[in-house]
C-alpha cells in the first residue's frame, strides 16, 4: 500500500491545536503528560509537530477533554490555492503618462514586466490594447510622438493620444464609451443608447470580458474605477508607492500592482522554476531569489513593490501563494523544508 499523502487531503492535522486545548483546559505540559501516561518530552515534539500522535493518543486526549466539557478539533479544512484573478479576453491598458511618466530607459522595460505579470493574473488576452495618453505640445507628430519617450511608448506597443488639457478626462471619456457607460455628466443619454467606440476588432463589448489597467496615482479616477467594476471588468491600478489611497481603494488592495511587483514576483517564478519540484527550504528559496536579483545587477531588493524590506523573499512566496500562483508543500515533519511548484493559467 502506497503511503498517505496527507497534503493530497482536505483536511490536515493542526499541530498548535494541543497546546491550545492544553492551555484551555488550564494544564501544563507535566500535568497533561502524567494524564496521558506519556514522556513530557514527548508530548512537546506533538505540540510542534515534529512528531504526530497516533489514533490512540488522539483518542486519549479526547477523552481528557470531554471529560471537561470541551470537545476538541483535532483538523482544520486545508486553504485551496485558487486564484484570486479569472481568465479575461480582452486587456486594454490605459497608461495617463501625463501624470505618471517615465524616462525612456524604464519604459520598454516596465511595460513588458507588467505585460508578462498581467499574463500571469488574467492569462494570455485574445485582444490587447495600450493606449498612452500623452502631452499634445507642437503637434503629436513633431513634438511628443517623436520624443525619445515617445518613440519608445510606441514601440512597446501602445498607441500614442495627445491630450491638450487634462489626461484624465479624455481617458475617462475613452473608457466610458468602450464600456458603453453613460457620460460622466448626466445628460438624456442612458446606458443602452450611449454609443461610442470599441476597440479596435472587437465587436459586441462585455465589460466581463475585459481586464482594465490603469497606470496612474491620481485619486480623481477612483469613481470612473467603480462604474467599470460594476459593468464587470477585472480593474487594476499600476502606480507607485505615491499612488492615491482613493485609487487603491477604489479596485482594492489585492489589484493594486506597485511600480516593482511585477518585477519582483517574475524573479520569484523565475527561482521556482529553477527548483523544478525539488525539495528546498525557505532560507534557500530566499537565496534563489536574491541571486535572481543580483544576476540582473540590482543591488538591492526593490521597495516599492509593495513587500517592504522586512524579510521580502518570504513576502513574495506568500503572495504568490496567496495569489494562487504557486503551490507549497511541507516535506515531512521540518516545517522549513518544502516544495514549491508553479501553478499554469
Amino acid at each position: 500500500m502506497p503511503p498517505i499523502r496527507p497534503d493530497d487531503h482536505a483536511y490536515r492535522f493542526r499541530p498548535a491545536m494541543l497546546r491550545e486545548l492544553r492551555e484551555r483546559l488550564n494544564l501544563t505540559q507535566a500535568q497533561m503528560a502524567q494524564l496521558l501516561e506519556i514522556p513530557v518530552n514527548t508530548l512537546s515534539r506533538w505540540e510542534t509537530g515534529a512528531n504526530l500522535p497516533d489514533a490512540n493518543a488522539l483518542a486519549a486526549i479526547h477523552s481528557i477533554a470531554a471529560d471537561r466539557g470541551v470537545t476538541p478539533q483535532f483538523f482544520e479544512e486545508r486553504r485551496k490555492t485558487v486564484s484570486k484573478f479569472q481568465y479575461r479576453k480582452i486587456r486594454l491598458i490605459d497608461w495617463d503618462f501625463q501624470n505618471l511618466g517615465l524616462e525612456a530607459k524604464f519604459i520598454s522595460e516596465t511595460a513588458d514586466e507588467l505585460d508578462r505579470y498581467l499574463n500571469i493574473l488574467c492569462g494570455q488576452p485574445e485582444k490587447l490594447g495600450k493606449w498612452a495618453y500623452v502631452p499634445a505640445t507642437m503637434g503629436l507628430h513633431w513634438g511628443f510622438g517623436n520624443s525619445p519617450q515617445g518613440k519608445v511608448l510606441q514601440e512597446a506597443g501602445f498607441e500614442l493620444k495627445p491630450c491638450h488639457q487634462n489626461a484624465d478626462r479624455k481617458i475617462m471619456e475613452d473608457g466610458r464609451k468602450v464600456f458603453r457607460l453613460p457620460p460622466q455628466s448626466y445628460s438624456p443619454f442612458s446606458p443602452s443608447s450611449w454609443s461610442g467606440a470599441t476597440m479596435p476588432g472587437s465587436n459586441e463589448v462585455n465589460p466581463k470580458e475585459y481586464a482594465y489597467v490603469l497606470i496612474s496615482d491620481d485619486g480623481d479616477y477612483a469613481e470612473y474605477l467603480r462604474e467599470i467594476q460594476r459593468a464587470g471588468a477585472e480593474t487594476f491600478v499600476f502606480g507607485t508607492d505615491k499612488c492615491s489611497q482613493k485609487l487603491i481603494k477604489a479596485v482594492g488592495q489585492d489589484h493594486f500592482i506597485p511600480l516593482n511587483r511585477p518585477y519582483a514576483i517574475l524573479k520569484g517564478l523565475e527561482a521556482v522554476r529553477k527548483l523544478k519540484g525539488q525539495p528546498t527550504t525557505k532560507s534557500e528559496f530566499g537565496n534563489l531569489c536574491r541571486k535572481a536579483l543580483a544576476d540582473d545587477d540590482w543591488d538591492e531588493f526593490p521597495t516599492d513593490t509593495g513587500f517592504g524590506k522586512q524579510h521580502p523573499y518570504a513576502r513574495i512566496r506568500d503572495y504568490m501563494e496567496s495569489a494562487g500562483l504557486i503551490r507549497i508543500r511541507k516535506v515531512g515533519n521540518d516545517p522549513n523544508r518544502i516544495t514549491i511548484t508553479e501553478i499554469k493559467r
